[in-house]
């Protein structure tokens, strides 16, 4: 039982999450995934197998982390509202009149049936 809990804890969690972004938009949602949806089931099976000093110190070792993401994602907020977007470079922009140029087709069925200008 406490391995079918494992297996489906998390998921059910995300699942939950997606669906109330859904419900209520972007920033209900926002607020929903920053919440420790996989450390803390994680955790918390943690600190029944290993022990409540290892899980003290996982716990420890979860916040350091989260700190860590929390001062990327404000120096990535920063920079995205001060710098323009900027292309790759010339290769990125060959790539993109290259794809233009070809324009690939998606064949959904057999090969033999859907190939364009082939018999059908």
């Amino acid at each position: 039982m406490a391995l079918l809990l494992k297996i489906l804890l998390v998921p059910l969690l995300i699942v939950g999450v997606t669906l109330g972004a859904r419900r209520w938009g972007p920033r209900i949602g926002g607020w929903l995934n920053g919440l420790p949806v996989v450390a803390g089931p994680v955790l918390y099976f943690l600190g029944i197998e290993q022990g409540a000093p290892f899980m003290a110190r996982a716990a420890e070792a979860t916040l350091a982390g989260l700190v860590a993401v929390a001062a990327f994602a404000l120096v990535y907020a920063w920079t995205a509202l001060r710098r323009p977007l900027v292309p790759g470079g010339p290769e990125e922009a060959r790539g993109i009149r290259r794809l233009r140029r070809t324009r690939p087709r998606l064949y959904w069925g057999p090969e033999s049936t859907s190939h364009a200008g082939g018999r059908r």
